[in-house]
């Protein structure tokens, strides 16, 4: 996550996770959202597939008027925290049920006090912050080809754009992400696998395919043969080992 980037939060991760001489054994990668494995597998938390959460790892920080240096958030970053957190004191499951704009309509019908709330207060956050602000213009004129390309030329949504990335890799058969918390195992052509490891907090989805499901506390499995030749899996845990399962996802 983007707070993991300050040196101090590692060190304070260091000093509660992995006390003493155990951090050099955690590595912090903060200059990519990727890290490579020799194998041929890629991790990435995968935030970068997706514009509005988007940042550019040459100016993660800016400083304030007071001189403070803060973190230079994307949109969809701030968003949640002056909108989608500020909603949860009233509805505290918001954040907890996908997909949003699903949740949102039906809200319309069964609380449409609540979403009428929330709709303004997107629409003002977005007018202040992507409307009326010179720096989101000469932001958007600067990527304005990457924009129509992702925006208007690119079909479907999250796991369909960490497909494509993940064809268009050489050398990489196995591509694991997280970021929109849908647990997936999905193989596709050339023998490649994208994983997507889910949450460890309870989700509703409201998706027909996947209604009501609660997917659990899912991780990615990375196990070698006695060749050398790596596995990924998706597994399922239930707090004591070894009793885990792979997850039947395959799309």
């Amino acid at each position: 996550d983007l707070d993991m980037w300050f040196p101090s939060t590692h060190e304070m991760f260091r000093r509660y996770v992995a006390p003493g001489n155990l951090g050099d054994r955690i590595r912090f990668i903060t200059q990519t959202d990727t890290y490579h494995l020799p194998e041929g597998i890629q991790i990435l938390h995968g935030h970068q597939l997706e514009r509005i959460h988007r940042v550019d790892y040459t100016r993660m920080t800016r400083k304030r008027r007071d001189g403070v240096e803060v973190l230079n958030l994307p949109w969809g970053s701030s968003w949640i925290l002056e909108v989608l957190n500020p909603a949860k004191e009233k509805r505290a499951h918001v954040d907890r049920v996908q997909p949003l704009k699903r949740f949102l309509f039906g809200a319309l019908l069964f609380d449409p006090r609540f979403a009428i709330s929330f709709y303004y207060h997107t629409s003002i956050y977005f007018l202040r912050t992507r409307i009326f602000t010179i720096a989101a213009w000469r932001e958007r004129i600067r990527n304005l080809p990457q924009i129509l390309r992702e925006e208007l030329f690119a079909l479907g949504g999250y796991d369909d754009a960490a497909t494509r990335l993940l064809r268009k890799m050489r050398g990489v058969h196995t591509l694991i992400v997280g970021h929109s918390h849908e647990p997936k195992y999905r193989q596709i052509s050339g023998h490649k696998i994208l994983v997507n490891t889910g949450t460890w907090i309870r989700m509703i989805n409201l998706n027909v395919q996947y209604l009501g499901q609660d997917s659990g506390m899912t991780y990615a499995l990375i196990e070698s043969d006695d060749g050398g030749r790596p596995t990924t899996s998706l597994m399922r845990w239930f707090g004591k080992q070894p009793e885990c399962e792979t997850v039947p996802y395959v799309e």
